[in-house]
């Protein structure tokens, strides 16, 4: 479901919100993140530089996550 969503946003030059603690999820649907802790954004940018540079507070979250699944 998450392909076709991604085919169909593409397609249409559609921008969305998408809200989830999956980052595997995340990665595959998504151009940009903004990592939100306690309801304040901390890092934000595109996804895979956020996820692979993760800032000093966004850290800790993404590293463990890393760990627990390869994405």
């Amino acid at each position: 479901m998450l392909k076709e969503l991604k085919e169909i946003l593409y397609e249409t030059s559609t921008t969305t919100f998408f809200m989830s603690h999956d980052l595997i999820e995340i990665n595959h649907i998504t151009n940009s993140l903004a990592v939100v802790i306690d309801g304040k954004v901390i890092q934000n940018g595109m996804t895979k530089e956020v996820v692979n540079e993760p800032n000093v507070e966004a850290a800790p979250f993404l590293l463990n996550w890393k760990e627990l699944y390869t994405i």
